[in-house]
C-alpha cells in the first residue's frame, strides 16, 4: 500500500508541470490562429459596413 501511495504522488507531480504546457500549446497552436482569423474576418466585415454606410449618407 505504501508503494502505491508513492506512485500516485510521483504521477501527480509529473503530470502537474506537463498540464499547463499542453494547455499553452493548445492555446498557441489552435485558439490563437482561430481567434486571429476571426478577428481578421470581423475587421473586413467592419470595413465593408463602414464603406456601405458612406453610400447611404
Amino acid at each position: 500500500m505504501g508503494s502505491k501511495q508513492k506512485r500516485n504522488t510521483r504521477w501527480s507531480q509529473d503530470s502537474l508541470p506537463k498540464q499547463p504546457d499542453s494547455r499553452i500549446n493548445v492555446l498557441r497552436d489552435y485558439w490563437i490562429p482561430l481567434l486571429e482569423q476571426a478577428l481578421e474576418q470581423a475587421r473586413r466585415l467592419l470595413e465593408k459596413l463602414e464603406r456601405g454606410r458612406g453610400d447611404y449618407d
